[in-house]
């Protein structure tokens, strides 16, 4: 226990370990390790601090290689600086993939392998630990197969240490169906509701953009568009194609379906008007 009297004990800097190495982009976590508590806690890291108030963990992203250390106060009263934790980060190449790793068939991609100080050597490229052909820093790969998707890395010449594996997945570009209710004939007054049904992929939130005849007429984040008391104008074909909202995927476009509108009010439409007007018992 610490007396407010005399100098509270030095903190020791822990340093979470994820992997056995660290790459230049990597976010790192820190533990700045005191009893008690009530404490600020300031982590140094190269020339850059970091202050925090009753916290003690600290994730940085660590772009070189540095030495931390970090410090503890409580009012005007402060520790010594702890133990150094230093941060070495890997000269390793690293792959990027643009515009990101989880694509759909057709679509293009493209791998950058970031040498940093080795500009000028020859790249080596690896898909599923197998060199491929290309030998520069940059590759594309253009209108994408299933057969395309596996783990590429990078290496420079006359270095045996290849770059961090970035796993690239594609997947068959999804078709949407679109389904109508109550049905694609209906009566001038009903309310129609179009229903946009995509199917099999890891895209969690889609973008729907809604056509008739060919012209696009709504886009939204729900899946269903719905025609309240529709008419004939409403009649034509409609289709419909999602976007990934926040990524760069898209689906086909659904085949058309077909929405008739008769001018003919419906039973359902004559009946709700009349009980509406008090003229129904």
């Amino acid at each position: 226990m610490w007396c407010s009297e005399h100098e509270p004990p030095t903190p020791h800097l822990e340093f979470e370990r994820k992997s056995s190495q660290i790459f230049r982009g990597d976010t790192v976590k820190l533990e700045c390790d005191i009893d008690g508590d009530n404490w600020t806690y300031t982590l140094q890291c190269g020339d850059k601090k970091y202050n925090s108030k009753d916290e003690n963990d600290f994730e940085i992203t660590v772009e070189l290689t540095q030495s931390c250390k970090c410090k503890v106060c409580r009012g005007s009263v402060c520790s010594e600086w702890s133990n150094a934790v230093n941060l070495t980060v890997s000269d390793n190449p690293i792959v990027t993939v643009k515009p990101q790793s989880s694509v759909f068939t057709g679509d293009t991609v493209t791998l950058i392998c970031d040498v940093r100080r080795s500009t000028g050597r020859t790249i080596y490229w690896f898909k599923n630990y197998n060199r491929t052909k290309a030998v520069s820093a940059t590759v594309t790969l253009r209108e994408v197969r299933v057969s395309d998707g596996g783990r590429y890395s990078c290496a420079v010449q006359n270095k045996t240490t290849q770059s961090q594996g970035v796993e690239l997945t594609v997947r068959e570009r999804p078709k949407p169906v679109v389904r109508v209710q109550p049905d694609g004939r209906v009566s001038r007054g009903q309310t129609v509701t179009l229903s946009c049904d995509i199917q099999q992929t890891d895209v969690i939130n889609w973008r729907y953009s809604w056509n008739k005849d060919n012209s696009e007429i709504h886009v939204s984040q729900s899946q269903e568009y719905r025609i309240s008391s529709v008419n004939e104008s409403h009649t034509g074909d409609y289709s419909c194609t999602g976007r990934e909202t926040g990524g760069s995927r898209y689906s086909h476009t659904s085949d058309k379906v077909t929405l008739t509108v008769s001018g003919k009010e419906s039973c359902d439409t004559v009946y709700s008007k009349l009980k509406i007007k008090g003229e129904v018992n």
